[in-house]
């Protein structure tokens, strides 16, 4: 049996700009093990004025380095540019453009939200590929258009990322109605509460502070999470259950899973990875040690 969960998903995880050398060694823990590494892409942001939707690292990072050891690993990567309320002026921010124009030349994709910006990139990388942000989701989609909305967006983009809330509860009967499911990309581990009503502050607080229009407000801060108790609130959430991924994956034919936790403590990494992505028992008992010692190992190289 396969150590793999899902043989044919491609995973989408949030390592780039992000606990750099941990992905590293994660990478080199499926080579010495001669398996087939389950990561296709991984994606993230550095503070820009285009980013939104979450909380952005302040670490510099050696971009190159960052790109040329992808290139190495074989692993595609995606920037996240999806603040939705950008302006023409926006368009012109020089350190922006410039993660745009190197982003592309090293064959990122790109994750955005924005038709100014969509429209912005494309004139400038016509054969650049991007993604629709399931923020542009939340501002646009009306009840009851699920099917056409994500069919437009079909025509436009390369991958659509859907909201949870939308998966847990119309996709499955919705699902009929698409030629094919091949753009949309799932993610598994949403922690944000089923319907929360702060969600539209908690996206426009990290925008507002990204284009200069606010101070840093960690949203924790107004999360109604602080005030649920814990397993409470992981009932209440939009993370996916075993049961609804394996139909997902075995029965409807989604192969693109994402993975969240660009805020998560790099501890968390080795367990959420195992827990979505293996089988955890028999053979991957023998990666699972390896797999906890990388973080270990990126502490101890990152100095």
């Amino acid at each position: 049996m396969s150590v793999l969960r899902y043989e044919n998903v491609k995973w989408s995880v949030p390592f780039l700009f992000n606990e750099h050398i941990f992905l590293l060694n994660l990478c080199k823990v499926f080579s010495d093990a001669e398996t087939k590494c389950p990561i296709e892409s991984v994606y993230g942001h550095i503070r820009n004025k285009w980013n939104g939707g979450d909380c952005s690292v302040s670490r510099n990072f050696n971009v190159g380095q960052v790109f040329r050891d992808l290139k190495y690993l074989n692993l595609e990567s995606s920037i996240d540019f999806s603040n939705y309320h950008l302006e023409e002026s926006h368009l012109k921010d020089n350190y922006s453009n410039q993660l745009l124009d190197y982003g592309y030349s090293h064959g990122a994709s790109f994750i955005v939200s924005s038709d100014l910006l969509y429209g912005y990139i494309k004139k400038r990388y016509p054969n650049a590929k991007c993604i629709a942000s399931e923020v542009k989701s939340i501002y646009e989609l009306k009840d009851g258009c699920e099917v056409d909305y994500y069919k437009h967006l079909s025509d436009k983009y390369d991958k659509i990322i859907l909201p949870t809330k939308y998966v847990k509860e119309k996709f499955l009967s919705d699902v009929e109605s698409y030629e094919n499911v091949e753009k949309f990309e799932v993610t598994v581990n949403d922690t944000c509460l089923n319907g929360c009503p702060k969600l539209i502050e908690h996206i426009e607080t990290i925008e507002n502070f990204e284009l200069g229009k606010a101070k840093y407000k960690d949203y924790y801060e107004f999360c109604p999470k602080k005030d649920i108790e814990l397993i409470d609130g992981i009932t209440k959430t939009l993370v996916l259950s075993k049961d609804e991924l394996d139909r997902l994956v075995n029965e409807i034919g989604i192969t693109h899973l994402r993975i969240k936790g660009f805020t998560f403590p790099m501890e968390s990494y080795p367990e959420i990875l195992s827990n979505y992505m293996f089988n955890t028992f028999g053979e991957f008992q023998f990666m699972a040690n390896e797999i906890d010692d990388c973080v270990l190992k990126a502490k101890e190289q990152r100095g």
